[in-house]
């Protein structure tokens, strides 16, 4: 509830800064935007499957106290694509970034 609120908010307030007609276009919009705010963000991966990967938590203090943070920024990052992402890979965990892959629902979600 609350994360899918904030969640909403923020996407509200960055969904003019990301643009594009791909999935890959619009992830290179986000990782633009995160960049011209000097978090470092790339995108990977394939043309089939972008992938965005954030080389540096943009709630560094935060995510370190209560990692539901992450969870925002996946919740975030779907609202802004239009794809539900998952994180897949987390700082937290000692990988060398966070790393947000576009995901499909299961069945049973798709039915729900």
């Amino acid at each position: 509830g609350l994360l899918q609120r904030i969640s909403k908010r923020l996407a509200s307030l960055y969904a003019g800064s990301v643009r594009g007609s791909t999935l890959e276009e619009k992830m290179e919009s986000l990782a633009e935007m995160f960049r011209e705010r000097r978090i470092p963000f790339e995108v990977g991966g394939t043309r089939e499957l972008p992938i965005l990967h954030a080389t540096a938590c943009p709630y560094p203090d935060l995510a370190e106290q209560d990692r539901t943070i992450c969870s925002m920024e996946r919740l975030l990052f779907s609202e802004l694509l239009g794809e539900n992402v998952r994180l897949s890979n987390c700082r937290l965990d000692g990988h060398n970034c966070c790393t947000f892959e576009p995901h499909a629902p299961t069945e049973t979600a798709k039915n729900n």
